[in-house]
């Protein structure tokens, strides 16, 4: 089985593309679910990115439920990684995420670029 096509897969159902910042130039992937075995061998595959977590609703007792699981998160916010993460799910995404995963590495490079511009002055 290729792992970089199930990690993918895997991405387009549980994962997302977020744009942060002032200026919305600034993105991150993340992925979260209930298995942690999965979210580390997804990490594992992408081989870039945290894992942060268990998270849960332990300090609400409002929202606790006995139904509800603590999850995980993968998550990469840094140009190259976010490049790199990208660069290699994208040719198996489906066009909607396919569109997401180009609009967060164009975002990036422009980032750069205009990170570079300014160090140069």
């Amino acid at each position: 089985m290729d792992t970089i096509a199930w990690a993918a897969g895997l991405f387009e159902g549980e994962g997302t593309v977020i744009a942060f910042g002032s200026r919305k130039h600034q993105r991150s992937l993340a992925l979260s679910m209930t298995d942690e075995d999965v979210v580390l061998r997804f990490a594992a595959t992408i081989g870039v990115g945290k894992i942060y977590g268990p998270y849960g609703y332990a300090s609400s007792t409002s929202r606790r439920r006995e139904h509800h699981k603590q999850y995980w998160r993968w998550s990469v916010s840094d140009k190259e990684g976010v490049i790199t993460a990208a660069s290699a799910l994208l040719p198996f995404m489906g066009a909607r995420r396919k569109a997401k995963m180009v609009e967060a590495i164009e975002a990036v490079n422009l980032l750069q670029e205009s990170t570079r511009a300014r160090t140069k002055r």
